[in-house]
């Protein structure tokens, strides 16, 4: 069967066309509509799958999306035609197209129409900084990065240009700006270098103790050396002698901003300041409670990663049995870091050091985690009830 795609230019020509003023419907082939959806599939999947590649973030748009095999704008076209679909198209997709085939000349010829585009010579570095960005963090606002990387182009680039490609109708929202921003950056790229920046740090640090405390902790650390350990303590030495420098009034400022992260650079899961030579044992692979930190066998320790979560716990346990009264309880002690506190006004956290006495978990059978389980929600339920009885007494209006 053949159709004919015919679309009427005349608008009031009823026959064909019904318009209002958002939107204008065509009517060109009686044919019979598909009565199928498209089938369901997941944007996320079908892009890595497609790309080769991990997504960092995306439009919300995307999400319920169809990843098209090559362009999805004439994919949208030859579905509508051969599986009798209505199509809908805006003035931003056929903007877009357009934008892309200048992009697209801009770069074919990026050397002739440099006089005509740009003021510069060589390539102009566009920077905007973004602390508030992690790596892979979904959430990190990038639609607020193209619009400021494109303002900036403004100071070697004319305004009318920016204005033309980074068109506004009125079906566009945020979305299809930042579209029309990226297609900008593709057609200019040959003049510019584009990057964002991310960087954090920790903004003062406040070192309790003497000196004197921190040259004993120095001195203490010696007497791990007659157990094997020189491998880790020889490492130890200079970075325990900042301390010592730091609480006299010597501050390494460059020492203190690799604390975390090497040199300060921020982003990713990843440990990688001199805070990992405190650990020399990483958390096991399962077989092994515990692992020699691989920065410590690194032929370039500077090139360690290590995950945030490959870290131990900071609490340490120990088993033991309570004798009450003729009857024995397996029990265990915990200490170590239970948690941060927070200085309200100032906003200054602080680790905090703590103990835990509790029943041994590992002793408990099958039945009695259920058990246990079951009563510690059930105590967890009658708190939550007390807790909402105080608050409406609180809330309820004194009586005169």
């Amino acid at each position: 069967m053949r159709i004919t795609l015919q679309i009427a230019l005349v608008i009031g020509f009823t026959l064909f066309s019904t318009h209002s003023p958002a939107e204008t419907i065509l009517k060109l082939n009686e044919v019979e509509i598909a009565q199928e959806c498209l089938p369901e599939r997941s944007f996320l999947m079908d892009f890595e799958e497609t790309f080769h590649c991990e997504l960092e973030s995306y439009s919300k748009n995307c999400t319920n999306a169809y990843i098209a095999d090559h362009n999805a704008f004439l994919e949208a076209l030859h579905i509508s035609f051969a599986q009798h679909r209505p199509l809908r198209i805006s003035p931003d997709h056929i903007w877009l197209v357009l934008a892309q085939g200048f992009a697209a000349h801009v770069n074919h010829n990026s050397v002739k129409l440099r006089e005509k585009i740009v003021r510069h010579t060589g390539k102009a570095t566009l920077s905007v900084r973004r602390d508030d960005f992690i790596k892979g963090k979904m959430e990190n606002p990038w639609e607020e990065v193209f619009p400021e990387l494109c303002q900036q182009m403004g100071e070697y680039v004319e305004k009318d240009l920016i204005n033309s490609v980074t068109a506004k109708f009125s079906t566009t929202t945020p979305i299809e700006q930042a579209a029309f921003q990226i297609t900008l950056m593709d057609a200019l790229q040959n003049y510019f270098s584009y990057e964002v920046v991310s960087f954090c740090g920790i903004p003062s640090l406040i070192l309790e103790g003497t000196p004197a405390d921190w040259k004993a902790l120095k001195e203490r650390t010696k007497s791990f050396e007659k157990y094997e350990l020189t491998w880790w303590t020889k490492d130890l030495e200079p970075i325990l002698q900042e301390f010592i420098n730091a609480s006299e009034g010597r501050v390494n400022v460059e020492f203190w901003n690799s604390m975390y992260k090497d040199d300060g650079v921020s982003g990713g899961p990843f440990v990688t300041g001199w805070i990992s030579k405190l650990f020399p044992y990483l958390k096991g692979d399962g077989k092994e409670r515990y692992r020699v930190n691989p920065i410590f066998q690194a032929k370039h320790p500077e090139e360690v990663k290590i995950q945030f979560y490959s870290f131990p716990t900071g609490i340490s346990k120990a088993p033991f049995t309570w004798d009450c009264f003729y009857r024995n309880y397996e029990m265990e002690f915990l200490g170590g870091f239970v948690g941060l506190t927070q200085d309200v006004p100032s906003k200054t956290i602080r680790p905090e050091i703590g103990w835990i006495v509790r029943e041994n978990p590992e002793k408990f059978g099958f039945f009695k985690r259920l058990i246990k389980k079951w009563q510690f929600e059930k105590k967890m339920k009658r708190r939550y009830e007390e807790a909402e009885k105080e608050a409406q007494v609180l809330d309820s209006p004194s009586e005169p």
